[in-house]
């Protein structure tokens, strides 16, 4: 009893007095939901690790920025119940919180990496055939092989940049509800809670945005601008309609986990709000794995070089050499 006591005063001192039936609630609801985000994040690791397709020649360097993006999950959703349920203050609690910013932060940057991926396939099958061959001249290393070396390298940083700011200019990893992140017990949790998540993740969202939106705008244009079969403006229709799912999913999960944690900084505390959070924040992964993962057959086995299935992009393909871009309907269809 007098352990549950300090435990209770511990929680309440920088996320309110919830009463002992509404903390037991959260818990559950953030085990539940970690629980359902790791199931399908491990199921999507198996199926790329079980059929290699990071070993595909077209899309291999995607699955790798897919393979990381569950990963990422995986253990920032395993974090939840791994280090057992509402840890207070000491090395278990600092470990689930240093879990869950070097992993959220690699998984929100893997994401724009995605979206950036997307951008610049779209942009350089624009430029025209002189440019390209102007271009791929002065290439000696594949462009994706390249910009993957640099993915890893600015997610790497930028996690280790996030999870270590905290620890300035003293620790300020501690109990944050129902898990352990950076606390709000004074102004220097609430800065580092801000600049190392939410305003770096709402500039991802914005651009993830941008850059959809002008994907989806483009391939509409294509659809009413080129005299294309019904399959094949079906086709894009629903490739339209995926495109929209990355940010929505972006911007549902985390805008409760925002409002939340701007309540908190204000010294608001909410039940249904921190809820709605562990709910909606949890049910990333779950999330992801049918849009990136179960949508279109992304994981399925890539098929054989004698399909005789007709390409579906090919009456409004925009060609370009290889080596380079490749055609950018199938990477828009690789991408996706």
């Amino acid at each position: 009893m007098l352990g549950a006591g300090i435990q209770r005063v511990l929680l309440a001192s920088s996320d309110g007095d919830f009463t002992d039936s509404q903390y037991n609630t959260m818990e559950e609801a953030n085990v539940a939901t970690a629980a359902i985000s790791f199931v399908c994040d491990l199921v999507v690791i198996g199926i790329i690790c079980w059929f290699q397709r990071w070993r595909d020649e077209n899309q291999g360097y995607y699955f790798l920025k897919i393979l990381a993006l569950f990963t990422a999950d995986f253990f920032q959703s395993g974090s939840m119940f791994w280090f057992g349920w509402r840890p207070t203050a000491g090395g278990a609690c600092t470990t689930q919180a240093i879990f869950t910013q070097i992993f959220t932060t690699i998984e929100c940057v893997v994401v724009c990496c995605i979206a950036h991926d997307v951008h610049m396939t779209t942009f350089r099958a624009l430029k025209s055939e002189d440019d390209v061959e102007e271009e791929s001249a002065e290439i000696t290393v594949d462009p994706r092989k390249r910009a993957c070396q640099w993915y890893v390298a600015i997610n790497c940083a930028l996690a280790l940049i996030a999870t270590l700011l905290p620890f300035i200019p003293y620790n300020t990893y501690g109990p944050a509800g129902v898990w352990c992140w950076i606390t709000d017990d004074d102004s220097v949790g609430n800065v580092w809670r801000f600049a190392t998540l939410y305003v770096p993740l709402w500039l991802i969202i914005l651009y993830i945005c941008y850059v959809y939106i002008s994907m989806a705008c483009y391939i509409y244009g294509k659809i009413h601008g080129e005299n294309v079969q019904p399959a094949t403006k079906e086709t894009f229709y629903t490739i339209i309609l995926q495109l929209a799912w990355y940010p929505i999913i972006m911007i549902v999960c985390w805008t409760p986990a925002t409002v939340n944690r701007i309540c908190n900084s204000a010294g608001v505390t909410s039940f249904g709000l921190y809820m709605t959070q562990v709910i909606f924040n949890n049910l990333i992964g779950a999330a992801n794995s049918f849009a990136y993962g179960f949508t279109k057959g992304n994981l399925c086995p890539p098929k054989d070089d004698d399909d005789d299935d007709t390409d579906e992009f090919t009456d409004i393909e925009v060609t370009a050499p290889t080596a380079v871009q490749g055609n950018v309907s199938a990477r828009v269809e690789g991408v996706l």
